[in-house]
């Protein structure tokens, strides 16, 4: 019961951020902006641009 309260509000949260992120550009152009590598970290920017460029 515990884990469904945990995990409903991470899956939702991260729905909204690939959401978020695909409208944010629909592309790689988004995480080049400054400040994006701090908030995501260096490694995960290049994953998320691997993905997005798909």
């Amino acid at each position: 019961m515990t884990y469904r309260r945990a995990a409903v509000p991470a899956l939702a949260g991260g729905l909204l951020l690939t959401a978020l992120l695909w409208w944010a550009g629909a592309s790689a152009q988004a995480l080049h902006l400054r400040g994006s590598t701090g908030v995501f970290g260096g490694q995960a920017t290049a994953e998320i641009e691997r993905w997005l460029a798909r």
